[in-house]
């Protein structure tokens, strides 16, 4: 749900401008919108993205807010990746990034109050993703090499337990008489 103190209209059209919407924060951070713009033109030249920012002075009383004004920030700019941040907190959608990378990516940012450099380990962080790809696919692969072996074998010795055997030749029918 969008706070009431929220203008969506409003952090749309900065964003659209230049990629950065501050709300109230510029007096009391100098620099900071230059600096995080800054950072969105280097996320495009550098194949991140299209990124917009957006920094509240307050954090609503549901900070899970955040993430609406940030999917609907998104939604009206056409953004890749939408970070809102606020006092503490902050959220992130992306149609570029899976879910476990931003957040993976997003626990250092909010911990830190600089919003320059917690924007840009963000950024640089979100891109790498620790999932072992190639251990997994090995590891799937040696199950199925093993499964195949295991269903072959156990064919082959139900197959030889069920053919016929031949039949162990009779004594007396075997032996002969010599009249």
């Amino acid at each position: 749900m969008i706070p009431d103190y929220v203008n969506l209209d409003d952090l749309a059209q900065q964003v659209e401008a230049d990629n950065v919407a501050i709300d109230g924060l510029e007096a009391a951070y100098p620099g900071t919108e230059a600096g995080l713009i800054d950072i969105t033109n280097q996320a495009r030249s550098t194949g991140v993205g299209d990124v917009k920012i957006v920094v509240l002075d307050r954090t609503p009383a549901q900070p899970a807010d955040l993430r609406d004004i940030a999917y609907e920030i998104q939604q009206r700019t056409g953004a890749d990746t939408v970070i809102v941040r606020s006092p503490g907190t902050g959220a992130v959608v992306s149609d570029q990034y899976s879910r476990k990378s931003i957040e993976q990516a997003e626990k250092a940012m909010y911990g830190n109050p600089d919003y320059i450099s917690s924007t840009q380990a963000f950024l640089a962080d979100v891109r790498e993703d620790t999932t072992p790809w190639q251990e997994i696919n090995l590891g799937i692969g040696v199950v199925v090499a093993l499964t195949i072996v295991t269903t072959a074998w156990s064919t082959w010795r139900r197959r030889q337990s069920a053919a016929p055997q031949p039949a162990a030749p009779d004594q007396a029918v075997t032996q002969h008489s010599t009249i």
